[in-house]
């Protein structure tokens, strides 16, 4: 299985336009690739992505699903939030999604995340009690035989 990024970009100069696509590589990577192509009008903004796996076929999926709604190519016919909302919900409903909005890969890695920060905190936290316990013991003189 394959992981990488189904995204939603935007772009300013054409606000009811939204491009769809599907990269192995970061999209924030893409997006200025797209932006630096000539004719095409500002830049193109990662509104949102997904980090999945075997990301071109739920891209394709999505394609087929909001077909309605295709303009031309990968660009829909939806404001960047409308697009984000109707993704989500297509892939919520396929189970590549939790009911927390996050895919299986990205929830890993918020736990990662959260743990790694938790485990900072509390060394933080273990850190300044020790310097707290330190700076009361040195104002009681406990410690005053070994400071000299």
């Amino acid at each position: 299985m394959s992981e990488g990024y189904l995204y939603v970009l935007k772009n300013q100069h054409i606000p009811k336009l939204v491009k769809v696509g599907y990269t192995d590589r970061n999209p924030h990577t893409r997006a200025e690739e797209l932006s630096n192509v000539t004719g095409v009008p500002g830049k193109w903004v990662v509104h949102h992505s997904w980090c999945i796996s075997e990301a071109y076929d739920w891209e394709q999926k999505v394609f087929q699903a909001l077909s309605a709604k295709r303009e031309t190519g990968e660009f829909l016919r939806f404001k960047p939030d409308e697009a984000v909302d109707a993704i989500s919900g297509l892939l919520a409903g396929w189970g590549v999604i939790g009911t927390d909005g996050l895919t299986a890969s990205a929830r890993t890695k918020a736990e990662q995340l959260a743990k790694a920060a938790h485990s900072k905190e509390i060394a933080s936290m273990w850190e300044k009690v020790q310097a707290g316990y330190w700076q009361e013991a040195k104002l009681k003189g406990l410690f005053t035989g070994f400071l000299r």
